[in-house]
């Protein structure tokens, strides 16, 4: 018993930090911070050593079965999310190491000569062959964590994709696994078990691959319609700006006779024609509006052009606040951030303009502090927002392509090792954005 007992929490543990790795460091879910969580990790252990100490005969090789059931519910416990999200990605995690150590199995005994069986009743090669994923899944992760890679989401499309090949190449190896009985030494046997493992591995990579060539293709596309709006509202701005630049020089010319009228309504004493004058020459001048200037020409773009487009539709655009003088904060990482959130700010105010006549203001706030920079964006709403822990949950029809939209700001914030935060009451909806502004050191 004391061997099964200790083989199973050695498999519990093993697989627990498997899937808190794959989880955490390759998919991108958070820890949940009440550390109080955490403690549901101990309660398998304790119902595995209590089960096993009381029935030691019948109910260990029971728990063999249950461990897995046990690691899957568990670790869905100490992420964050919703429960039924991450169940379905800790069931396919569950199938993907399976089918990981079922290939590293299969090659190791035929490249030693021995059993699966002796594999795993060896305590070298079976730390060996558990070692072999727990260091290919720490690599990944320090990889994505070292480049900030953004978090990995998939439709349920290619979950079913990635799904199908995993239970495929489990299937395939693991027959021919059954094929290499102690004593086999078919060749044909061996060069069958090589071939299919080759297989599964060769598909399984071209579901992965299908699955990166989709995102990119898709963020590709949301990108390519980013620049092609910013390029014409940098063209529409321009304009803007030479307009505005012609009505100044319009008005300076004209300065010279307003004086003129003036000095000589004062002259005459006609001092109520000379206020009136005054009044309307006031008034002239007011009618020209300022241009948004936040010290990034590319923000200033997409600003100026969203006000210009949308304020006869009663949405208003506020600005308090611009960019340090010193900014190493990308301008297309910007570009990303500001049409993102302008547009899901515009079309918010739009759903309530149907009913409402009166003017509807974007708050954008932008401060920094040392090397701390702060954006924080605010506008009405009609009905309250679903924010789950910080992250928005869109009410939109088309989700897939509309997760692209704080998908793309929040990897952009998330290079400069900052954070988004969204934030819901019944009336406003604010989006709240932290970034470090430093230079980026380069070899």
């Amino acid at each position: 018993m004391g061997y099964s007992l200790w083989n199973l929490l050695f498999v519990y543990m093993i697989e627990m930090l498997k899937f808190a790795l794959v989880l955490w460091g390759v998919i991108g879910f958070k820890l949940k911070k009440n550390k109080i969580t955490y403690s549901v990790v101990l309660l398998p252990l304790l119902f595995i050593v209590f089960v096993a100490i009381f029935d030691e005969s019948d109910m260990v090789d029971i728990l063999g079965t249950i461990v897995p059931i046990l690691i899957i519910i568990t670790i869905s416990f100490i992420f964050q999310g919703k429960m039924i999200k991450k169940l379905l990605y800790t069931i396919l995690i569950h199938f993907c190491i399976i089918f990981f150590d079922m290939c590293i199995t299969g090659v190791m005994s035929l490249f030693f000569h021995i059993t699966l069986a002796e594999i795993t009743e060896h305590p070298v090669l079976n730390i060996l062959a558990i070692s072999f994923n727990i260091i290919t899944f720490s690599a990944i992760t320090l990889y994505r964590k070292t480049h900030k890679l953004p978090d990995f989401h998939i439709s349920k499309r290619i979950y079913a994709l990635i799904f199908a090949g995993v239970c495929t190449g489990i299937f395939f190896v693991g027959s021919l696994m059954i094929t290499n009985l102690p004593g086999a030494g078919d060749n044909v046997r061996k060069a069958a078990l090589i071939s299919m493992i080759i297989v599964s591995v060769a598909n399984f990579g071209g579901s992965l691959m299908l699955v990166y060539i989709t995102r990119s293709r898709d963020n590709y596309r949301v990108l390519s319609q980013i620049n092609q709006e910013v390029a014409e509202a940098q063209q529409r701005y321009y304009l803007m700006v030479k307009e505005k630049q012609h009505e100044i020089r319009s008005i300076r010319h004209e300065m010279k006779n307003h004086i003129t009228c003036i000095d000589a309504l004062y002259r005459n004493n006609q001092l109520r024609e000379m206020h009136e004058y005054i009044k309307q020459v006031i008034d002239q001048t007011d009618t020209l509006d300022e241009l948004f200037d936040t010290g990034n020409g590319i923000v200033n773009a997409i600003l100026n052009d969203a006000q210009s487009r949308y304020y006869k539709e009663g949405i208003n655009i506020k600005l308090t606040g611009t960019f340090p003088d010193e900014l190493y904060i990308a301008s297309m990482d910007l570009c990303v951030i500001f049409a993102n959130a302008v547009t899901n700010a515009v079309e918010a105010i739009k759903k309530i303009k149907k009913e409402e006549k009166n003017m509807s203001d974007i708050c954008i706030k932008i401060g920094s502090f040392k090397e701390d920079l702060f954006i924080d964006i605010s506008n009405p709403i009609g009905e309250k927002v679903k924010v789950t822990e910080g992250k928005l949950k869109t009410s939109k029809k088309d989700k897939n392509h509309h997760g692209f939209g704080t998908a793309n700001i929040r990897q952009r914030v998330e290079k400069y090792s900052g954070s988004v935060k969204f934030d819901s009451d019944k009336e406003m909806f604010y989006v709240h954005i932290h970034m470090i502004n430093k230079q980026v050191k380069t070899e």
